[in-house]
C-alpha cells in the first residue's frame, strides 16, 4: 500500500455516506494527499456508478470481447480479445489467450459423469506501486516514488459442477461468460458444448438510433402512387425527433420532398416532380435512416 495519511478507500467511503459530491482546494493551505485522491476517486466512482446503474453489465451487442471458444486441446478454450463493462469497469482483453495460460487458476478436469461447469470473468482493482512498476519510482528526478495507480485485474475462472458463478470475494465483482455442458470422460470441450453467457448492451450510439430514428409503420405510407405535387400520408415513429428528411429514388435519380410532420407517428408528403416510376422511399433524422420495403408509384 502506498503512504498515505488515510486509506483512500477510507476516505472516499466516509464521504460518500455524506453525500459530498465534489472537493475543491482552498488557497494559501496545505495541500493533503488525502484531499488530492478523493478529488479523483469521488469523480471515478461516480462515473462507474452512473454506468453500472444505468447501462448495466455487459459487451456491446456483436461484439467477440471475452467470447469462449473450443480449441483442440484437452480441458482448455479460447478467450477471445476485446472489452466488456463490469461494475462501471471496463475489463479489456488485447489479445485471445488460453484459459491454461493465465497465471495461477486451477487445471480444468475431465467430467467422471455429465457436468455443467460456469465461465465467468473476476474483476477487481488493485493499486501497483514502483516495486511492479518502476517508473513510478521516478529514478530521472526526485529518485522517490511520490504516487502509486489504481489498475484493472482480470481473471477468466471456471466453477465446475455449478450453473453460475459463486459468490465474489469483497472487491471483486464476477460475470458470467459461458457455461460447458460437459459430458463423461470428454477431455476435449466442444463447441457444441458452449453457450454463450455473455449479456450484451448497446452503444450509446446504437441506443441512441434506435430511441430516435425514424422507423416505418405498416403501411409505410397510403396512398401507395400519386402524381407529382400530390401527397402520401406516412406512418411509423420518431417523425417528431430532429429534422425529418423524406427522399424518393429509384435506380435512375433522388429527389428529396417537401414533408409535413402532424405527429410523432405521422407525416404528410407531396410527391416531388424529376421523379417516376416505382421509387423507394428513405425517411432520416440526426440520430438515423430507415428504407421503405415498399415502393411509391410516381404516375
Amino acid at each position: 500500500m502506498g503512504n498515505f495519511s488515510k486509506k483512500p478507500s477510507d476516505v472516499l467511503q466516509a464521504n460518500l455516506l455524506k453525500n459530498y459530491v465534489g472537493v475543491y482546494i482552498e488557497q494559501g493551505v496545505p495541500v493533503l494527499d488525502r484531499d488530492l485522491n478523493l478529488l479523483q476517486d469521488i469523480i471515478s466512482t461516480t462515473v462507474r456508478s452512473v454506468f453500472s446503474r444505468f447501462i448495466g453489465d455487459g459487451v456491446t451487442v456483436g461484439s467477440s470481447g471475452f467470447a469462449i471458444q473450443a480449441i483442440p486441446a484437452n480441458n482448455d478454450f479460447r478467450i477471445l480479445a476485446g472489452s466488456v463493462l463490469v461494475n462501471g469497469v471496463d475489463a479489456f482483453n488485447a489479445a485471445d489467450l488460453t484459459y491454461s495460460s493465465q497465471a495461477g487458476v486451477p487445471a480444468l478436469t475431465t467430467p467422471t459423469a455429465a457436468r455443467n461447469d460456469t465461465v465467468y470473468l473476476d474483476v477487481s482493482l488493485t493499486e501497483v506501486t514502483g516495486a511492479q512498476d518502476a517508473e513510478l519510482l521516478n529514478n530521472g528526478d526526485v529518485g522517490l516514488q511520490t504516487s502509486v495507480r489504481q489498475k484493472v485485474v482480470w481473471v477468466v475462472r471456471v466453477a465446475e459442477g455449478a450453473t453460475s458463478p459463486p459468490s465474489p470475494a469483497p472487491g471483486h465483482t464476477h460475470f458470467p461468460l459461458a457455461r460447458l455442458a460437459r459430458t463423461a470422460g470428454a477431455a476435449q470441450i466442444q463447441a457444441g458444448m458452449i453457450a454463450d453467457l455473455r449479456r450484451q448492451i448497446l452503444s450509446l450510439a446504437e441506443g441512441l438510433r434506435i430511441l430516435g430514428a425514424p422507423t416505418f409503420g405498416t403501411p409505410p405510407f397510403s396512398p401507395s402512387s400519386g402524381g407529382a405535387g400530390g401527397s402520401t400520408t406516412l406512418s411509423g415513429r420518431n417523425f417528431n425527433v430532429g429534422q425529418l428528411t423524406v427522399t424518393f429514388f429509384n435506380s435512375a435519380t433522388s429527389v428529396q420532398a417537401a414533408v409535413t410532420v402532424s405527429s410523432a407517428t405521422s407525416a404528410i408528403v407531396t410527391v416531388p416532380s424529376g421523379i417516376n416510376g416505382a421509387c423507394r422511399i428513405t425517411i432520416a433524422n440526426q440520430f438515423g435512416s430507415e428504407t421503405s420495403a415498399n415502393t411509391f408509384n410516381v404516375l
